[in-house]
């Protein structure tokens, strides 16, 4: 794997252009941090403008706001000849999705950081096998709008906090998520499935992570504090 980055200052805030190459593949992305962050939210997004799209970007916007860094890299590299057909290699979208973790965990700006997942789409299936794997960096992941149907790994095996979040998107991807949410292995209180068909705010999302977070500092304080939390939502009936 090789890489290369570009630095960017606005507004206190840290943009770096990223640039990864994985089986030969060129994929570009942009890590954000905010001033103060300690925190990464990874996407894993399976598309192939998931820069542009409005789910991720408002999602990474109020991350930010929450002082919590971002980093997006498109899983669908400009070189593949076949978008669709890659879009359902979730074991090529999982060893993409991983050198964004090598990569973070070798940048000064990110190696000391917390470290969370967050899916969408057709990216949530890659990124339901990577935490599966059991990556002791990540402390959790969120599934948003997930299409989970390409996961190889079954979610029983799912033992980090995890959120199945659904906006406003069609009914067939309920029952994988729901389904998903009641065989993942965590304890009853750190994870949760939520639909909000009516007006799709992921603000719900955001209050996860920084949820999550605390959670994560409070674990490495005092396994007490963590134990005793509950999360910040109520779940979807």
């Amino acid at each position: 794997m090789s890489h290369g980055v570009e630095y960017i200052i606005i507004m206190n805030t840290l943009q770096r252009t990223i640039n990864l190459e994985v089986g030969g593949k060129p994929l570009t992305g942009r890590l954000v941090v905010p001033e103060g962050a300690d925190a990464v939210v990874v996407f894993s997004a399976g598309t192939g403008s998931a820069h542009h799209a409005g789910l991720e970007t408002g999602l990474a916007s109020l991350l930010h706001s929450k002082g919590v860094a971002t980093m997006l890299v498109e899983l669908i590299s400009l070189d593949d000849t076949d978008e669709r057909a890659v879009r359902t290699d979730t074991e090529t979208l999982t060893d993409r999705l991983g050198a964004q973790f090598e990569w973070i965990a070798h940048s000064d700006a990110t190696c000391e950081m917390s470290i969370a997942l967050c899916g969408t789409g057709a990216g949530a299936a890659p990124a339901l096998d990577y935490l599966i794997a059991g990556d002791h960096r990540v402390a959790g992941g969120a599934f948003v709008n997930g299409r989970l149907d390409h996961a190889r790994h079954p979610p029983t095996s799912i033992a980090s906090p995890v959120l199945f979040y659904l906006g406003d998107v069609d009914d067939h991807l309920e029952p994988q998520n729901r389904r998903a949410y009641v065989q993942a292995a965590v304890d009853d209180r750190h994870k949760q499935f939520f639909v909000d068909t009516d007006s799709g705010d992921v603000n719900v999302v955001s209050q996860w992570f920084t949820w999550l977070f605390t959670q994560q500092m409070a674990r490495l304080g005092s396994a007490a504090v963590c134990d005793e939390s509950e999360p910040p939502l109520k779940e979807s009936e």
